[in-house]
């Protein structure tokens, strides 16, 4: 095995209600096996998951949102079917916009950290502007945000929050990691 100096970021991306876990990768992959197969019960089995995994899921996000993720229509010639209801390709729709736009903002950060000697997967920033700073202790909460209707928040030090001069309205990155969100302050150019 070779050594490799080169570290790569990883993402994940989710849609949350009120704190609440709504649909990630998992869930978006039944949402689309579920379009594409027109079956709870084929979706299933194409997933390699449970019946019952499957539409637990689908009744956990339809519980969190208050809305229909499904519609089931039962027999007639061809039998019974299930689709996506507007809600459900709404939501599905706003997650792969979410991720694709959270890959597409990220492409040029990669060549800045490389005058540094860091490699990082470009995917994994995201700009935005500061919109709530909280210190309490030791630890403090930066929200931050993004193009995209969404916040991120972040949990960093209070030194940090200190050391980087971080305030409301401030212009940074979130750099994602797969266990935490770190902050980086975008560097302004001095006025004449």
């Amino acid at each position: 095995m070779t050594e490799s100096n080169e570290l790569d970021l990883k993402l994940r991306v989710w849609l949350e209600k009120g704190g609440v876990h709504v649909l990630g990768k998992g869930g978006k992959e039944i949402l689309e096996a579920i379009d594409r197969y027109g079956s709870i019960s084929y979706a299933s089995r194409a997933l390699g998951m449970s019946y019952r995994y499957v539409w637990g899921y689908i009744r956990k996000i339809e519980e969190i949102t208050g809305r229909k993720v499904v519609r089931t229509v039962r027999g007639g010639k061809e039998g019974g079917k299930t689709e996506l209801t507007d809600f459900g390709r709404g939501l599905l729709g706003e997650f792969r916009r979410l991720e694709e736009f959270m890959v597409d903002k990220g492409k040029s950060f990669e060549d800045e950290w490389g005058l540094l000697g860091i490699k990082l997967s470009a995917r994994n920033r995201i700009s935005g502007k500061i919109k709530k700073v909280s210190v309490e202790g030791v630890a403090g909460k930066v929200e931050i945000e993004i193009d995209t209707p969404a916040i991120l928040k972040s949990l960093i030090t209070s030194e940090a929050i200190r050391e980087m001069d971080l305030k409301e309205g401030d212009e940074v990155y979130a750099i994602i990691k797969s266990t935490e969100i770190m902050i980086a302050k975008k560097r302004t150019e001095p006025s004449d």
